[in-house]
């Protein structure tokens, strides 16, 4: 259920359509794993995760609480960017679901089941990409996906393309074998429709890595083969179904001369520069809008008119200029470790099954950091990283003697203990902010001139609901600023005045 919500949660009603349900059900499954790993721990029923691990997640989330007050702008590094949510609060949930995945017991079939379950929610996702991207149906989202963001999306496949991929050369009866071979050709196509080239370079991985290892094994070398060929098929199919698609393609054959690039480097030097400033604790969480105006080149102005972009387009700079170089390395030393940890056990584990499922985790994980070289912090996808990230470790330990230190169960249950405190706060921030977006959302549908009583109502509302939030007195005093054009009423004069500078005073930048 989490990752089926989490996949296809949104609200037409809000003008955070996509990002702030996602946020919720974030919050509720951060809850409902806490909550289950306070019943195992005190029931002695769970499961000693690896200490360096543990370690080093608590590590990395004290160097994020202790980088946080240092932050350009406070409310923004602890809730993050309106419609982004990517601050300390959601960094926490995240790392709420890497030591749970990690903790709570789960032998090989329960991480095939998840894997399964993982891959049933990604398929609907599919679905949308590939009826809004070819105009076979349209579900009313310009965004053209239940992320809310088709790049996002694009990275998303590559979470399940490997575990089915597995499955289809494993199989034997020719009617599933079918049935696997028609739900991977449905994601791949859905992949290369979305246009995201991190997501293309990832899936090189999560292609060469299984194909690698079962080649070497000589098992199914053949069908591999065949998988690798129905790929390239796939890609010439989705360049005559979409020409943005075919455009997108011939751009890889010419990308020196790539616009977006050039801009993403303009982005990247002016983070370098960030970083040089503040090494150590950065700059904050989504804070990267704000100081962005401090660290632009001259030749900003000819890729952004009026714009300020809002993240540095690679999760690993973007990790350096938000907390400093020590979380980088921190999350860097995390995440290293459990690849070491796949990549050993493999090397050695006689269980051809329990190999397998290791393998395509590491191809899974491995797509993710590659793509994330040019990728953003997405809701949805950036929390199936954490929980992949936990289940691939929970897996690779199970071979591995695990003595629990007398530390550690209370440390866990501290840690869950917190986990649903913040999750409770979370869910209540969360709804306040729901309730705040709506009321906004209907009010802008609202004529200024002719609805005005119901228009300020809704408002008025919103502000009660969010008090002293900068982007909401803003949007609040542009309503009113509209009102004050259309009427000439001087008290929406004053009231868009008064608003607009608060605003101001609660985020200067």
């Amino acid at each position: 259920m989490f990752f089926y919500f989490l996949f296809l949660a949104f609200s037409p009603a809000l003008e955070s359509k996509f990002v702030l349900p996602k946020a919720i059900v974030l919050s509720a499954g951060v809850l409902a794993l806490g909550v289950l790993l306070i019943v195992r721990n005190r029931r002695d029923h769970g499961v000693a995760p690896p200490r360096w691990a543990l370690l080093l997640s608590l590590a990395l989330g004290a160097w994020w609480i202790a980088s946080t007050p240092f932050a350009l702008h406070l409310p923004t590094a602890l809730n993050g960017e309106y419609n982004r949510y990517n601050g300390l609060w959601t960094h926490l949930c995240w790392l709420a679901l890497f030591v749970a995945s990690m903790s709570i017991p789960s032998d090989l079939s329960s991480a095939r089941r998840i894997a399964a379950l993982l891959t049933a929610a990604i398929v609907p996702v599919a679905v949308v990409n590939i009826a809004e991207t070819t105009g076979l149906t349209s579900f009313g989202l310009k965004e053209i996906s239940t992320l809310g963001d088709r790049v996002a999306a694009s990275a998303l496949m590559n979470f399940a393309i490997p575990f089915l991929a597995i499955a289809l050369v494993r199989v034997r009866r020719w009617g599933i074998r079918a049935g696997l071979g028609g739900v991977l050709a449905l994601l791949v196509i859905s992949e290369f429709l979305s246009q995201g080239r991190g997501p293309w370079m990832g899936l090189i991985a999560a292609a060469v890595i299984p194909a690698a290892g079962l080649i070497r094994s000589k098992a199914g070398w053949k069908l591999v083969a065949a998988i690798l060929l129905a790929t390239v098929m796939l890609a010439g199919l989705a360049a005559k179904l979409s020409p943005m698609a075919a455009e997108r393609f011939a751009s890889l054959t010419q990308i020196t001369h790539d616009e977006s690039l050039r801009q993403r480097f303009v982005i990247y030097r002016a983070a370098l520069r960030a970083i040089r400033e503040h090494p150590v604790a950065g700059i904050g969480f989504d804070n990267f809008r704000n100081g962005y105006p401090s660290y632009r080149a001259a030749e900003d102005i000819y890729f952004f008119k009026n714009v300020i972009p809002t993240m540095v387009h690679d999760g690993y700079l973007q990790t350096a200029v938000t907390n400093g170089i020590p979380a980088l390395l921190l999350y860097l030393a995390l995440v290293a470790g459990v690849l070491i940890k796949l990549v050993r056990e493999l090397s050695h584990d006689q269980d051809r099954d329990r190999r397998d499922l290791m393998l395509v985790f590491l191809a899974a994980l491995s797509a993710y950091l590659v793509q994330d070289l040019v990728g953003w912090l997405d809701m949805a996808l950036t929390s199936t990283f954490w929980v992949m990230l936990g289940l691939a470790l929970n897996l690779a330990s199970q071979n591995t003697p695990r003595a629990s230190p007398a530390w550690m169960k209370p440390v866990i249950a501290i840690f869950s203990g917190l986990t649903v405190l913040l999750s409770l706060y979370l869910l209540n921030d969360r709804y306040a902010r729901v309730i705040a977006d709506t009321n906004l959302y209907k009010a802008q549908a609202l004529d200024v001139s002719v609805q005005w009583a119901d228009k300020e109502f809704l408002v008025n509302k919103a502000l009660s609901r969010l008090p002293g939030d900068s982007r909401t007195e803003m949007v609040a005093g542009e309503i009113y600023a509209m009102r004050f054009v259309s009427s000439h009423d001087p008290r929406a004069y004053a009231r868009g005045r008064e608003l607009f500078e608060s605003s101001f005073n609660h985020n200067r930048f």
